[in-house]
């Protein structure tokens, strides 16, 4: 029996699942998945990838927080899993990336993607990990911090209609691929209070959309 390459995690480990010569968003299968995860982010390894930490603002913990990983597949039915997953508010997901590195693109264009799922992004914090010492002191040198002391460097806020995250508009004057995050903080801005069955912010996915893969940092291009 042929494997099959049809879900948000088997869409981006880099591996052609079910043998038709094609990896990933380069399979149609892939392509097909809702929320046009492949259509925002070409690369299916530009996902993140692993669950670090999660912790819910309120009494409501999601079961399944590893729906944040891979490629976003929310079909627009809470009851399906994988789903997306619920912060609570105030609450926070750490989610990695292992087979490549979140990177500034040098320009205007974004460079990273959260897809949190509803008629408007609810007001989220954003904090990224440096992957390196170089990039940990080029934060601290343009007075970036690190809130919680967990080694993450909180950046800025997304809400409102705005989803995507332009590097260099927050960290100026340095050239494409200068930076290397391997992990994202998303932390929900307390504005609603726990009603609900999925309170605070939706996270389906997160993509790096301007990033390096892991092979060319471990090669020194870092």
């Amino acid at each position: 029996i042929q494997s099959q390459e049809n879900n948000a995690l088997l869409c981006s480990d880099g591996i052609d699942n079910d043998n038709d010569g094609k990896i990933d968003c380069a399979d149609q299968e892939c392509i097909s998945i809702p929320n046009q995860g492949c259509a925002t982010c070409s690369d299916g390894l530009s996902f993140a990838d692993v669950l670090i930490e999660y912790v819910s603002g309120c009494p409501q913990v999601d079961p399944f927080p590893e729906g944040a990983l891979g490629v976003s597949d929310y079909t627009g039915f809470g009851t399906n899993q994988p789903e997306p997953v619920f912060l609570g508010e105030g609450g926070l997901i750490k989610l990695g990336f292992t087979n490549n590195i979140l990177s500034n693109s040098g320009d205007s264009q974004n460079d990273l993607y959260v897809f949190e799922i509803g008629g408007l992004v609810e007001p989220m914090a954003i904090s990224l990990r440096p992957q390196n010492d170089l990039t940990k002191d080029m934060l601290i040198s343009e007075g970036f911090q690190d809130l919680n002391q967990d080694g993450f460097f909180y950046i800025t806020e997304l809400s409102g209609a705005t989803s995507a995250l332009d590097l260099d508009a927050f960290i100026t004057g340095y050239n494409a691929g200068q930076l290397y995050f391997d992990a994202v903080e998303i932390i929900d801005v307390v504005d609603r209070g726990c009603n609900g069955f999925s309170p605070g912010a939706d996270i389906d996915a997160v993509c790096a959309i301007y990033s390096v893969d892991c092979l060319g940092v471990q090669n020194g291009l870092a």
